[in-house]
């Protein structure tokens, strides 16, 4: 192989390993994005299409890789095989064709009086809206003290659907 096509071969490389950085850096925003909603939507729908990506770079050079449909078709069986590698090439359709990802989100809150107590009063929370603004919302209905003494635990849990571990 001439050093010219081998240099050509390492750019294209370079391209896919950048698709594949993007997605990375989309996750890690994402995961820090997680108390809000919309932040959280956005970067998980660039991170599931830049993966998307990788497999889209990678096809594009197939005719000056030697045995590249050898060694990628090994490598789509296995990625096939893999239900949430299944699942991210069905959600990036989804996503890239009719929208956002339908999920089973859920937020919940309490709050419990003192660190020796139980929570109390569980409240069901719209997930589609902060942390902060759920939290905000709640502390308005509770009594001065517990505004004072007290703690507030909000949880969320996004659930896309059709997903499965």
């Amino acid at each position: 192989m001439s050093k010219q096509l081998l240099k050509k071969i390492k750019h294209k490389l370079l391209n896919a390993d950048a698709r594949l950085r993007e997605a990375y850096q989309h996750w890690h925003h994402a995961a820090e994005s997680y108390n809000d909603p919309e932040q959280f939507r956005i970067y998980l729908n660039s991170c599931i299409q830049a993966l998307r990506n990788v497999t889209f770079v990678l096809q594009k050079q197939k005719r000056e890789i030697n045995n590249f449909d050898t060694w990628y078709s090994g490598w789509q069986e296995f990625l096939k095989n893999d239900h949430i590698l299944s699942w991210c090439v069905s959600a990036r359709n989804k996503i890239v064709k009719q929208g956002d990802l339908e999920t089973n989100s859920i937020a919940r809150a309490s709050y419990l009086a003192s660190y020796f107590s139980k929570p109390q009063n569980d409240f069901d929370a719209n997930p589609f809206s902060t942390t902060e603004y759920i939290a905000r919302e709640i502390v308005k209905t509770l009594p001065d003290e517990l505004c004072k003494e007290g703690y507030l635990k909000v949880e969320r849990m996004w659930v896309a659907n059709r997903v499965s571990a």
